[in-house]
């Protein structure tokens, strides 16, 4: 917009009008504010590259490389409520063993992990890797517990429902049975 008036009292000059006087002195005044427009936009892209030069990466704790290892770092960080390193080292287990027993086990801690931090998509993605990885797994009830609770945190109390009165029909030796059932009594009155 600037540059175009500029252009505009240029070709004013060029022509000899009688308004050039004021015609220079609107150019000087919108070159001085294009300068100082210019020394905001420098000023504030080297803070950019101050910020960007002063960056690193957070000191994370290292993942042991053994499998068993591995797996029992990532039980002990989810029994002290530290989902993060937890989710990360369950992550890299799934990742580095796909076919381990307990592969379904890892996917169900990262699935109850982002639940407890309201993660419930990304809940319902890992949970369903359970149910189509390992079908006949151990963890399938586990995984369509949490998927419960995924959806009742997505407000999808139909489909809530539906995951967890299969938990109670189809698998009523789980572990999570009694809980379950307690979910299942009360769930028109906590889900709507």
């Amino acid at each position: 917009k600037r540059l175009a008036a500029l252009d505009k009292h240029l070709e004013s000059l060029r022509t000899n009008s009688a308004n050039s006087g004021s015609n220079l002195d609107e150019m000087r005044q919108t070159v001085q504010d294009l300068h100082g427009q210019l020394a905001e936009l420098k000023f504030k892209l080297g803070k950019q590259d101050r910020d960007i030069s002063d960056m690193t990466p957070p000191k994370m704790e290292p993942l042991p490389t053994g499998r068993r290892a591995l797996f029992n770092f990532g039980v002990k960080k989810f029994e002290s409520d530290d989902c993060a390193t937890s989710s990360r080292a369950f992550a890299a287990f799934a990742d580095r063993f796909p076919k381990d027993s307990n592969t379904d086990n890892a996917l169900s801690f990262i699935g109850d992990c982002q639940n407890r931090r309201g993660q419930y998509r990304d809940a319902l993605r890992t949970l369903k890797q359970i149910l189509d990885k390992f079908p006949k797994g151990e963890k399938v009830d586990d995984a369509l517990f949490l998927m419960h609770k995924s959806l009742v945190g997505l407000g999808k109390c139909k489909k809530a429902k539906v995951f967890l009165k299969t938990v109670v029909t189809d698998h009523p030796k789980s572990n999570r049975i009694k809980s379950a059932k307690a979910a299942l009594k009360n769930f028109d009155k906590t889900c709507r």
